[in-house]
């Protein structure tokens, strides 16, 4: 009886043991494609974080303003900054770093427009 009851343990350890090898290595898998797939593609830092970004509301109405959407694909400042992914976890998760990041981007605006700021005054 003793005998058949570890036969049966076994087994199961066994089928357990496959079942979480196979869900490893498909994990492991999905992650080495993903990683061969951002290798090969010619999307950018810049562009990546962005289209991460675009899911937001406040996001897709600072980039429908021309203005904005051009600094933030051509100002360097900006471009630094969203290239950071701390900087996009940042921006997803709290209103407070939304409305600096909008005033940041408003700024390089002005500077690109020669504009004179608040502070020059």
């Amino acid at each position: 009886m003793v005998e058949w009851f570890l036969g049966v343990l076994y087994q199961v350890v066994a089928a357990i043991g496959r079942f979480l090898g196979w869900v490893v290595l498909d994990m492991a898998a999905h992650k080495i494609c993903r990683s061969i797939e951002s290798y090969f593609t010619n999307e950018s830092k810049l562009e990546k974080n962005v289209k991460l970004l675009a899911e937001e509301q406040w996001f897709v109405e600072l980039t429908n303003d021309f203005r904005y959407s051009h600094i933030i694909w051509h100002n360097n400042r900006v471009g630094r900054y969203l290239r950071d992914d701390s900087n996009i976890r940042l921006l997803r998760k709290h209103e407070e770093e939304q409305k600096k990041f909008i005033e940041m981007v408003k700024q390089e605006h002005k500077k690109f427009a020669g504009m004179p700021s608040k502070d020059s005054k």
